[in-house]
């Protein structure tokens, strides 16, 4: 997925194709500003959300529906993970 790529168009095709299997896990790989912009429409519309590099968000997420920011992870603290 591109920088300036649309997090809305983004967000409705990826409902339209989940929307079989919505209980899948995925793996979405951005950049910013991107990845600020995807936090914010699957979870709260105002709340865009500025990553580090490499950082990881996870989110509980229903299609066609609003999800909830779980936990932002740094690079750092997935290395106190893998101990």
């Amino acid at each position: 997925m591109v920088p300036d790529g649309d997090a809305a168009l983004f967000k409705s095709y990826f409902d339209a194709r989940i929307s079989a299997k919505p209980d899948a896990r995925v793996l979405l790989v951005s950049h910013m500003p991107l990845v600020s912009f995807l936090v914010e429409a699957f979870t709260q519309p105002g709340q865009a959300p500025i990553f580090s590099t490499a950082q990881l968000a996870c989110i509980d997420y229903r299609p066609a529906g609003s999800g909830r920011l779980l936990e932002r992870l740094s690079p750092q603290e997935l290395a106190l993970i893998s101990v």
